[in-house]
């Protein structure tokens, strides 16, 4: 065994350093919560490569005495806390006297910085611990902290950042996050040199929300507030309507007495509260501040001070828990026991007895339906059915009809062949291949089932001899959609917008979409930088319709912003799907015959569809036996 001794001081700095500082965006959260300290109502953060080559945050806080500079880079040193008793009451952001100890030990640092009694200012130079120079200079009140060559002395920390714009990245999301915590002061954002965010500072939190994730967001936040004296405990803020739900828990901010914290429990207590209101895969976002009593809550647990410890955890739940209640406790006003609305199920349900019904807004045209149940580019035309949008390879009947003649294909059957071989490939189509077609068409001929009409906008309703047939209309459409995206994608196919869409995020989000158009074109969308946090969408996957564009973009633009730029099967596939179920037809909705047969004729072209990427089936029958034995005939 090894001699037991007691480490070098710059060996243990740099173990004592890499608690605190993991990344960039850990050395922004802690110099802008010593400035939120410090007083200041401005704050400007600059971050350039990531934040790893330049770093810097400027306020006009209070500053720092010459005389105490050099102190503040000692470790342990600290103007918030004197006593233990202090650590049972924290009311300050930074505690610890660690974090300029610990960037200076890993970084080469420069600090600028004036008091308001102090006629000049002092600049002051530490690296890798060492300081290197305190001098006078000429600066305006507050403090401008400045970081390069981050990990310069530590290289085997560098292997375990991400790239540039992850890093960046995730600066802007704790910027967001600050800014959210404390909308009475002025944030501002530059990365390489723009402008990414920037709030007022006027104390108006409904402001920094649109500021910070834009203001389509922000005009779907309700406010909220409730409180439990008894306890200690007071929730105030803003959670989203109903539908202003999203994709991805990234719009969830929760705030303990100003602090930015990850709670489960009240996590748990705002989705509990909308369980019932919003589709499954759909998440409230809320920006809530939680004031607590200091003594009844532990920020001392983590060098983060991200994750905390409650006395009681029933208090936090509840008061979150019902400030959510209030954006949905009106929906629950007027209904009936059934919690739907109070008309009889008679009325709600209805048959189509009739075509020709008005085309829903915001729904696809009968034409792009008679298009999906055929590729626009095949392989192999022995597992695709033919292709009618090909003009360069359309043919004339009587050309088919002359291959035809040297082919065994009864007489009866060669008008029909010759129909539907018309816009085919002449070169690709074989004997084999026709006699296949033949087969097919004839029996789906006979089997195809005749529609009867829809029930309740849920189900399509068809005979087949003399059994019927109940087709779960969403369930089938998205299916179809599904397996149709994942052949077409990989051949580029989308459809252009007469009208592009525009679509506002996130800074964080927006930033990583802009960064990854590859990434969207392999999705099959093409869009471009709008400015304002915003994106210009000019093209999407041709199955899909526009009014689920912004909520599926939130979501990819989610996945990136957390460094998931590697779209794997697995990935691509769970897109597939979140694409094809916000294009399938939705339940509830009514639609033109056209539509309806588009749907059967899609299944019985393909009887491998029996279950919806779900895992629900699509289709069931009753036979004739079935249905007499309901009715005592049997």
């Amino acid at each position: 065994m090894a001699k037991i001794q007691v480490l070098d001081k710059a060996i243990a700095e740099l173990i004592a350093a890499g608690e605190v500082v993991e990344r960039p965006a850990s050395i922004v959260k802690e110099l802008i919560e010593n400035s939120v300290d410090a007083g200041a109502t401005a704050i400007t953060v600059e971050v350039e490569g990531g934040g790893i080559s330049l770093l810097r945050v400027s306020d006009n806080g209070c500053g720092i005495a010459r005389n105490e500079v050099s102190t503040a880079f000692l470790r342990h040193a600290t103007s918030k806390i004197s006593s233990q008793d202090d650590l049972e009451a924290i009311a300050t952001l930074g505690f610890r006297g660690e974090a300029l100890a610990s960037i200076a030990a890993m970084a080469k640092v420069d600090l600028l910085t004036k008091t308001a009694g102090e006629t000049e200012g002092t600049l002051y130079r530490i690296e890798g611990g060492n300081e290197i120079e305190l001098s006078p200079a000429g600066c305006p009140q507050g403090s401008v902290i400045t970081v390069r060559d981050l990990f310069y002395n530590t290289p085997a920390r560098m292997k375990f950042l991400k790239k540039d714009v992850g890093e960046a990245n995730a600066v802007a999301q704790v910027v967001s996050k600050l800014a959210l915590a404390y909308p009475q002061v002025a944030f501002r954002f530059l990365r390489e040199g723009g402008v990414k965010l920037q709030t007022s500072g006027s104390g108006d939190l409904l402001s920094a929300i649109s500021a910070v994730y834009g203001s389509e967001f922000a005009a779907a936040m309700r406010a909220v507030e409730h409180a439990i004296p008894e306890e200690g405990v007071r929730v105030t803020g803003y959670v989203t309507s109903t539908q202003g739900a999203k994709p991805s828990r990234v719009y969830q901010n929760f705030f303990l007495n100003s602090r930015y914290i990850r709670t489960r429990t009240a996590g748990v207590a705002l989705e509990e509260a909308f369980k019932t209101y919003i589709s499954g895969g759909k998440y409230p976002g809320c920006v809530l501040h939680i004031e607590l009593v200091p003594s009844l809550v532990d920020v001392n647990v983590h060098p983060a001070k991200i994750e905390v410890r409650f006395v009681n955890e029933k208090p936090i739940y509840h008061a979150v828990y019902f400030a959510a209640k209030g954006v949905v406790a009106p929906l629950d006003q007027g209904k009936g026991w059934r919690g739907g609305d109070s008309q009889s199920a008679a009325a709600r349900t209805s048959f189509k007895s009739a075509p020709a019904q008005p085309q829903p807004e915001g729904r696809m045209s009968i034409e792009q339906f008679k298009a999906l149940y055929t590729p626009r580019k095949q392989k192999n035309l022995l597992n695709q059915p033919l292709s009618f949008h090909d003009a360069s390879h359309q043919t004339s009947p009587e050309k088919i009809g002359d291959r035809l003649e040297f082919t065994t294909i009864p007489e009866q059957n060669r008008s029909k062949i010759t129909h539907n071989l018309q816009f085919a490939q002449p070169d690709a189509v074989s004997e084999p291949i026709i006699a296949t077609l033949i087969k097919e068409d004839v029996a789906g001929e006979n089997e195809k089932p005749e529609l009867i009409g829809e029930l309740s906008g849920l189900y399509i309703l068809a005979s087949l001899g003399n059994d019927l047939v109940i087709i779960d209309k969403h369930a089938a459409h998205e299916r179809i959609l599904y397996d149709r995206l994942k052949r077409d994608l990989a051949y580029g196919n989308r459809q252009i917008l007469l009208s592009p869409l525009t679509v506002t995020l996130a800074g964080q989000e927006h930033q990583a979409l802009i960064e990854n158009p590859k990434r969207l074109e392999e999705l099959g969308f093409l869009l471009e930088d709008f400015g304002g946090n915003a994106v210009l969408v000019r093209e999407i996957p041709i199955e899909m319709g526009e009014r689920e564009v912004a909520s599926l973009l939130g979501e990819i633009a989610a996945k990136l912003s957390k460094g998931k730029r590697d779209l794997t099967p697995e990935v691509l596939d769970r897109l597939y799907f979140n694409i094809a179920c916000k294009g399938a037809l939705r339940a509830g909705d009514k639609n033109a015959f056209p539509e309806l047969e588009a749907i059967i004729q899609m299944l019985w072209e393909n009887p491998a569809i029996t279950h919806c990427p779900h895992g629900r089936p699509v289709r069931a029958t009753l036979t004739a036996r079935e249905i007499e034995k309901m009715f005592g005939r049997q």
